[in-house]
């Protein structure tokens, strides 16, 4: 019934018999009103209170466990990437897991080269269509343990777990051309290639902290940068970060 009536999609699972149910996305002010629309089908189901929205940019998980409901917003709608609090919450934990474990971890910072231009040239929605694709390849090219985050604007993050620095360079060098080689299409006109600079740093034996591991890919990404872009740059140490375009 809550599909029928929403439009939304709702499948139910039992997990030690805890009733989790998880809904769909939607963008705009439809997507505000199918939201809405999701919530005041949940009260009437359990008898929650409060109805709670979420910003228009975000895909919302509402999980029912036991008969209570929590929003949690883990996806940007626009690219279907993780987003930067999913990031903030699992960094951490996938830090200390793998130095638990003995295995390096890679981060990577990834952003769209002059992209502020593009968009004054082309429009938003062009823009928009361009981060869309290019989530889509992110999705397709990396493992399935792999995170990938919109970080913020046209800025990117990804995690590789248990992957050398050299295994690491090399994959998302091949990531750069698969995004330098995309076609696509705006109003019926081939917009110009996008390229991306990419920062990487890795935490193998040392103790780092998940903010610390982050400076240091956004200082390789400033290098990647400065070194003319649309490039893949290695962390090294004394790099220093400073905001680029």
């Amino acid at each position: 019934p809550f599909a029928r009536e929403y439009g939304g999609t709702l499948s139910n699972r039992s997990f030690g018999g805890a009733q989790v149910s998880r809904t769909f996305y939607a963008r705009g002010q439809t997507g505000q009103q199918l939201l809405l629309g999701a919530y005041q089908a949940l009260e009437r189901q359990i008898g929650l209170g409060a109805v709670k929205m979420f910003p228009r940019t975000e895909m919302l998980d509402v999980v029912v466990i036991n008969g209570h409901a929590r929003g949690i917003v883990i996806r940007d709608l626009l690219t279907g990437l993780f987003n930067r609090r999913y990031l903030d919450e699992t960094l951490p934990r996938e830090l200390s897991r793998c130095q638990r474990r003995g295995e390096p971890l890679v981060v990577a910072m990834l952003d769209l080269d002059r992209f502020k231009r593009f968009n004054d040239a082309y429009g938003h929605e062009a823009g928009d269509i361009v981060l869309q694709m290019i989530g889509l390849s992110l999705r397709q090219s990396l493992r399935s343990g792999d995170i990938a985050c919109r970080y913020g604007g046209e800025e990117l993050t990804v995690v590789m777990s248990g992957v050398s620095l050299d295994d690491a360079k090399i994959r998302l060098d091949k990531l750069r051309q698969t995004i330098r080689q995309l076609h696509i299409r705006y109003r019926e006109c081939e917009l110009p290639a996008i390229t991306v600079s990419i920062g990487v740093a890795i935490a193998e034996s040392e103790k780092i902290d998940a903010t610390a591991l982050l400076n240091r890919a956004d200082a390789a990404l400033y290098q990647a940068k400065q070194s003319g872009r649309n490039c893949v740059v290695m962390h090294k140490v004394n790099m220093l970060t400073t905001p680029g375009e």
